[in-house]
């Protein structure tokens, strides 16, 4: 067997993913797939965010042109400036309230426990988001990820503490940087394009928008 050179295994050799050694009694699986789980969050947060008009679009009323000018950022849609700010706020107000007890639980069950969960509770989320039939339900369907991402959110460092060798942690959190940076740049140039493919296909409503993020 030819013998590998001392690069090659420094960036790929044993268990070891681009110079970071996962931790003792761990596997380079493992480490990929932390790295993935990093990847999926970061898609997911830029996703949701995105994709919000493309929901309020069928639960707003058209704007009429009034000397509000408040649908003109939102692609013409009435009132949706109040609306979107309204969803954010009481997202980022369950975010608050969530984050702490995931993290205690993360304490008492593990991470990788918590983190499983909030893909599970994101997808869901995802899932009816498309489907909300009114504002109300849509801000509730928004909480309800918000939930989800509250774990996603507290577990990635803590993974990361548990997935990394101790003396590879820098490398480790830059790894999981250079992952971040692919999840957004995914969601921006591949999943932001589902919204116009869909409409260019004559699809009744946008049932289909958020379901390949599900595979998260």
């Amino acid at each position: 067997r030819q013998q590998e050179s001392p690069r090659m295994v420094w960036w790929w050799g044993e268990g070891i993913v681009a110079g970071v050694r996962p931790a003792e009694g761990l596997t380079r699986a493992n480490l990929l797939a932390y790295v993935f789980s990093v990847w999926a969050t970061i898609v997911c947060f830029v996703f949701v965010n995105a994709m919000q008009p493309s929901v309020l679009k069928h639960l707003l009323p058209p704007d009429d042109g009034d000397d509000t000018g408040s649908g003109g950022a939102h692609g013409g849609m009435k009132g949706a400036g109040d609306a979107s700010g309204t969803i954010v706020l009481w997202a980022e107000i369950t975010i608050m309230l969530t984050s702490p007890l995931w993290g205690a639980l993360s304490d008492r069950v593990g991470g990788r426990y918590v983190n499983v969960c909030g893909f599970m509770i994101a997808s869901a989320a995802f899932t009816l988001t498309p489907h909300a039939p009114s504002l109300p339900l849509l801000t509730l369907t928004r909480c309800f990820f918000a939930v989800g991402a509250a774990s996603l959110g507290t577990t990635i460092s803590s993974l990361l503490s548990d997935t990394v060798l101790r003396a590879d942690k820098g490398k480790g959190s830059a790894l999981a940087g250079v992952a971040s940076s692919f999840g957004a740049v995914f969601a921006a140039l591949v999943l932001l394009r589902i919204p116009s493919i869909v409409e260019r296909a004559a699809v009744p409503r946008i049932p289909g928008v958020m379901v390949p993020i599900q595979c998260a």
